[in-house]
């Protein structure tokens, strides 16, 4: 799968990332966090604290819980 990012990197492709192990994975790509997105349905805080750290700002979100818990944990996001 690094293979594969690396390659997509070079064309500046927004990434999507799903849990704390895909926001690990591609902070060692060293991206640009603005072109990631946590598009999980449901995430755990755990995860948004890990995403937060890497940079990511911009998360998906099928309901108001969800945006209500990604606002407690990470006031930034998008």
């Amino acid at each position: 799968m690094v293979e594969v990012q690396q390659y997509l990197k070079q064309f500046g492709l927004e990434f999507h990332v799903r849990n704390k192990k895909d926001v690990l994975a591609l902070s060692q790509l060293e991206l640009d966090s603005s072109n990631t997105v946590f598009s999980s349905s449901t995430k755990l805080s755990s995860h948004i604290k890990a995403a937060e750290a890497a940079g990511v700002q911009i998360f998906f979100v099928d309901s108001v819980p969800e945006m209500e818990k990604i606002k407690k944990v990470n006031p930034l996001a998008r």
